[in-house]
């Protein structure tokens, strides 16, 4: 049965419009990689506006139509088809999934590298644009971070969730089509009730008018079982007492109350959210630069991906050659301070990991372990 869109034009003269559908699937990326604001991404638990950072992105499983994230590091991948008649749409609901084990365990930077990178440089990235350099620059650019030190904070944010989202594997899987055949609906549906696996689909209306030339593109969710909001996304400051009170692990409170009080000696800066994230980042500023390289962080009792209270000491993937020479000394002496712990994933960042509701070091080793690795950083590293 045809379907028709009435629209009034600039001189108040009406137009009724006919549907047309897509012939390429290539239209529709092209639709929803100028117009992210197509997804219906309230419906869905994310954040608007919601950012584009892969189209075609190849992987081993094959290429992603479409990579965005929300503000709160939220990463969906978005399948694209024309319709039910597509030869291959009974296969979407299993390319979604093999696209989320490509990606399932990567690191933030092999996510730049092979995921952001790739589409920012190359030749399906928006050809009135000028192109990001980096996830960071672009992230800044999209939801107006503010410059320096405040920056600084809300990419940490971001880097730490978004890991969080790489190595459990939580995504947003999406298809968007003009139409969703009932078998793949079904599939959806029965998974979403199984388990974790967030999916969901937007349902695209496309209507011409040949004679003017306008086109008019008309979105609707499909959510399939309960929407599953992520329980770390909330990023809102809280104060060094109130983010104590989340602390459960025994013994960890009274660890970290101590603690605290040897960095508030320092001159590093400390900061706290509700999300269960704590940490201390060493700058040094200059006229054009500000310098973190050193924090941890602490996903409080059952928020975040550990599942437990953690303490991780060491720096990210994002630090200089020169701040790394400074600090990999000081990094080697940790597993003497908390014999427990663990090297944290990841090929270029270097962090020990300690559970707190396994082993409680010493205040006072960790203390000075943030003093000299505070002094390494100063006196010897430089921005990158």
């Amino acid at each position: 049965m045809s379907r028709f869109a009435l629209f009034q034009d600039r001189t108040g003269e009406f137009h009724v419009a006919p549907e047309a559908g897509f012939d390429l699937e290539e239209h529709l990326q092209e639709v929803f990689k100028e117009h992210p604001e197509l997804i219906p991404a309230e419906d869905f638990s994310l954040v608007p506006p919601l950012l584009v950072v892969g189209r075609e992105t190849q992987l081993p499983s094959g290429g992603i139509d479409l990579v965005c994230l929300d503000s709160a590091a939220s990463l969906g991948i978005c399948e694209m088809k024309r319709g039910p008649k597509s030869a291959d749409a009974r296969r979407s609901v299993a390319q979604l999934l093999d696209y989320g084990s490509d990606l399932w365990g990567m690191t933030i930077g092999d996510f730049e590298e092979r995921v952001v990178l790739p589409y920012f440089g190359g030749a399906h990235f928006p050809k009135n644009g000028t192109p990001p350099t980096s996830l960071r620059e672009a992230a800044s650019a999209c939801w107006g971070w503010a410059e320096g030190i405040e920056g600084d904070g809300e990419w940490d944010l971001f880097k730490e969730r978004l890991g969080q989202h790489l190595q459990s594997g939580q995504y947003l899987y999406l298809l968007v089509s003009t139409d969703i055949p009932d078998n793949v609906r079904s599939t959806m549906a029965y998974l979403a009730s199984l388990s974790r696996f967030r999916c969901g689909a937007v349902l695209i209306d496309h209507y011409q008018h040949k004679q003017t030339g306008v086109a008019i593109y008309v979105p609707r969710a499909l959510v399939f079982g309960e929407t599953i909001k992520d329980q770390a996304r909330p990023t809102r400051p809280v104060t060094e007492q109130e983010w104590l009170q989340g602390v459960r692990a025994p013994g960890a409170r009274e660890f970290y109350a101590k603690l605290f009080r040897m960095l508030h000696g320092l001159t590093g800066r400390m900061q706290f959210t509700e999300a269960g994230y704590f940490g201390f980042r060493v700058q040094r500023a200059s006229a054009a630069t500000s310098l973190s390289d050193t924090w941890s962080a602490v996903p409080a009792g059952q928020k975040g991906f550990y599942g437990f209270d953690v303490l991780r000491l060491g720096y990210d993937q994002h630090v200089s050659d020169a701040m790394r020479e400074a600090l990999d000394p000081i990094v080697d002496e940790l597993p003497d301070i908390a014999p427990q712990g663990r090297w944290g994933p990841g090929k270029l960042a270097r962090y020990w990991t300690i559970k707190l509701d396994e082993c409680i070091p010493s205040p006072a080793a960790v203390g000075r372990w943030f003093a000299d690795a505070e002094r390494a950083a100063l006196s010897k590293g430089s921005p990158p």
